[in-house]
């Protein structure tokens, strides 16, 4: 029940792996192809960028800044942003942090993410690495077929996350013996 075309960001913008550019460049060249298939980005954990000349010149060159569809906000909790309606698509990036939260988080609520996450990769809607030309389509599809594609997607989403469930029987017993393993090397260091 959310707007697919409000598209948030939801990039922590402090460190290289995680940042806002090559979604806003994704989304971008959906607005140019595509303007009818955005309603705003939401570019969350921004707003410390937006203080700094060279990201500023950076943004004046985007059409979406132009025409006001691109906002620079602070870090806000996905649940929130989806009470406010601004979460409708997500749309992340990451270098060499393949294994995100956010990606678990829009599986279990079944919204539609679009990611370049090789894990994750037969789920949400994929993009390889920095491609933002492949990257403007998976968002274009995210946008468009996810309304008539959630329902199916859901199982197989349900299935990904339970393999990373702190309940699952697997973790549980690899975590003790991560424990194990820990606990003896101590023993054996003490004698």
């Amino acid at each position: 029940h959310t707007n697919t075309k409000n598209i948030s960001i939801m990039e922590s913008n402090l460190y290289i792996v995680k940042t806002c550019f090559i979604p806003m460049l994704i989304a971008e060249k959906l607005y140019n192809t595509n303007p009818d298939l955005v309603d705003n980005v939401y570019n969350v954990g921004s707003h410390r960028l937006k203080e700094k000349k060279n990201f500023l010149r950076f943004c004046n060159k985007f059409d979406l800044v132009k025409d006001k569809k691109m906002s620079f906000e602070g870090r806000w909790a996905l649940n929130f942003l989806l009470d406010k309606g601004f979460a409708g698509t997500i749309l992340s990036h990451q270098w060499c942090n393949e294994l995100n939260y956010l990606q678990l988080e829009a599986m279990y609520l079944n919204l539609p993410f679009v990611h370049n996450s090789p894990t994750f990769k037969e789920h949400g809607y994929y993009y390889p690495e920095f491609n933002v030309d492949i990257g403007a389509d998976a968002l274009k599809e995210a946008i468009t077929e996810h309304p008539k594609r959630y329902l199916e997607d859901r199982k197989k989403n349900e299935e990904l996350m339970w393999r990373y469930n702190p309940n699952n029987k697997k973790n549980v017993d690899g975590y003790i013996e991560l424990m194990e393993q820990v606990i003896s090397t101590v023993d054996t260091e003490k004698e």
